[in-house]
């Protein structure tokens, strides 16, 4: 990610579905039902394909800055960088050279403005293969890319029957595209393999119920606020023909018809098997449900009011999460390639992951803790103490089982 105040109007975490009729519920699409599949691709290539017609991102509402602007402050609270890009930036220091894969890239826009000129300002020369199912929306990235002077290559290809080569990249990206995946181990297992022994895998993304449907305390906690709030905060700008008031949130399932959020439950749980988590910060428990292309155009920043409701909804969502009240509906998330099968795996050894194992992956937590106080400008000290406390526990609990083994 850019600095995410400029160009959040034209990233995708903010999208829910542009269609303008909502769908009815329906069933989730398999490999199987190759009509209904069939079906699904062909929407999402056109919806997109018009989503990034002469623009690099997608359009999101004014308001939605700020609310990247609050997750930008918990991903620097917990890595030590505000976003994605200086993420990748921050693993790439030193390198001359650089192969970059995104994923479900759409234009490109993340990576030629995000992470192309990070990499430029300190010398590293970026190789980018952007991966999508639209051609059309590939060959406007790869127009851009030239113009910039970005070695490019464009792969087409459905992530669902993705495959890809061994060992061939240095960073993985994917912004927002995970939840449009329905086969999503598949994905995992394919960006494991990509990724060279020392590369990175770096994710934003909307790990919500399936159908971008609410989790039922989520739900609860929406419509208590919603009840509360004046008319014309709650209109709706898609979703519908035209603008329409909505009285109360329903759980809508997206997913009918098309891949929003079609698998998106699997996100984490199919990241976890595969790969190895290095830093997962959660977000937006129930701001999403507000400020996105939904509901966002309703707020202005000029007005009191409206920073006012903005201010409540953020500081609710923060307890909800950091209390456990609600999960996240957003998450970033850092992972490194996984060097033995994943856990169940039928060509792994029965049996738990050695202790060996285990103490590697926590050590890499713990330098992760510490890289983000060494380099954080702002944290809260009590938190992070209490994240290596619990760190140092675990690894305490790790030695004195590997002394009794």
């Amino acid at each position: 990610m850019r600095r995410w105040t400029l160009l959040a109007r034209r990233s995708r975490i903010a999208d829910i579905p542009v269609d303008p009729n909502p769908p009815a519920p329906g069933g989730c699409a398999t490999r199987g039902a190759t009509t209904d599949y069939a079906r699904r691709l062909e929407q999402e290539i056109r919806t997109f394909e018009g989503v990034f017609q002469g623009r690099m991102k997608q359009d999101v509402p004014p308001i939605w800055d700020k609310v990247e602007e609050r997750m930008a402050d918990r991903i620097e609270q917990a890595c030590g960088v505000r976003n994605l890009y200086a993420y990748v930036a921050r693993h790439l220091a030193g390198r001359r050279e650089a192969s970059v894969l995104g994923l479900g890239s759409g234009a490109c826009g993340n990576e030629l403005d995000g992470i192309a000129p990070l990499l430029s300002a300190q010398g590293c020369r970026m190789s980018l293969t952007c991966l999508d199912v639209n051609e059309a929306v590939l060959r406007q990235a790869e127009q851009e890319a030239a113009a910039r002077g970005v070695p490019f290559r464009a792969v087409i290809q459905d992530a669902n029957t993705l495959s890809l080569e061994t060992a061939a990249y240095d960073v993985v990206v994917a912004y927002a595209s995970l939840h449009h995946f329905l086969d999503l181990e598949r994905v995992a297992a394919q960006v494991n393999r990509a990724l060279r022994p020392d590369g990175t895998f770096v994710t934003v993304d909307i790990p919500t119920r399936n159908g971008y449907l609410m989790w039922p305390e989520t739900l609860e906690v929406v419509n208590a606020i919603w009840r509360s709030l004046p008319a014309a905060y709650r209109v709706a700008h898609t979703g519908f023909a035209a603008p329409t008031l909505v009285e109360r949130r329903d759980n809508i399932d997206y997913s009918a018809g098309s891949f929003e959020c079609i698998n998106s439950e699997a996100i984490l749980p199919a990241l976890d098997r595969h790969l190895v988590r290095e830093s997962f910060v959660p977000a937006l428990s129930l701001a999403r449900r507000f400020f996105d292309t939904q509901f966002g155009p309703n707020y202005d920043w000029g007005r009191p009011l409206d920073r006012a409701i903005f201010e409540f909804v953020m500081a609710l969502d923060e307890h909800s999460l950091d209390s456990g009240m609600l999960r996240p509906e957003t998450f970033f998330g850092a992972y490194r390639k996984r060097l033995e099968p994943p856990p169940n795996d039928s060509s792994a050894p029965a049996g738990p992951p050695s202790v060996e194992v285990e103490l590697r992956d926590e050590l890499a937590r713990l330098r992760s803790e510490l890289d983000a106080i060494r380099s954080s400008r702002s944290f809260k000290l009590a938190r992070r103490l209490q994240a290596l406390r619990r760190l140092w526990d675990r690894l305490r609990a790790l030695a004195h089982r590997s002394r009794t083994r």
